[in-house]
């Protein structure tokens, strides 16, 4: 007896899981669209393929004309691993497992109330302006560094080069 209250409860609870659980990545999608996740990847990408460009310049200021075949070797594979990388459909699925381990799925449902509210979509607009302006600050800080940074390495190369030789 014991065992067909097993059954019968399995069978009328397996497909409430399922639903549960296609309805709370539901909502997780639904929440990714609230929050413009994937313009916000697009972002990370075309910063990713900016800071490559801006490497290549880099690379063939310090090492010339001479080193074109390497260097533009060098920037056409990291172009390559990029656009292969940032392929949304590709990551989607870990967001969504990273959203599923951080909040329930009333959480992701009462967050996603609050976002498709008035003040929720202000919020939501507002913030890839304040994302463009936040990694601005943050670049304009790492250029900073890498000016600060310039002499301190070549001091650095000078002085393993002098060790080197001795």
């Amino acid at each position: 007896m014991r065992f067909l209250i097993f059954l019968s409860c399995l069978f009328f609870m397996y497909p409430g899981a399922i639903l549960a659980s296609d309805s709370y990545v539901d909502e997780i999608r639904k929440h990714i669209e609230l929050i413009d996740l994937k313009t916000t990847f697009k972002i990370s990408h075309d910063m990713t393929l900016k800071n490559i460009a801006t490497a290549k310049v880099n690379l063939m200021s310090n090492h010339g004309d001479v080193a074109e075949d390497v260097v533009g070797g060098y920037i056409e594979s990291a172009t390559n691993a990029a656009q292969e990388l940032y392929k949304w459909e590709s990551v989607e699925g870990e967001f969504i497992q990273a959203f599923k381990s951080t909040y329930t799925f009333d959480e992701i449902k009462n967050i996603n109330e609050w976002l498709a509210s008035k003040y929720g979509s202000t919020y939501i607009s507002k913030q890839q302006v304040f994302f463009k302006e936040n990694m601005r600050i943050l670049g304009d800080i790492g250029t900073l560094f890498q000016s600060e940074m310039a002499p301190l390495n070549q001091k650095l190369s000078l002085d393993l080069q002098s060790l080197s030789k001795k």
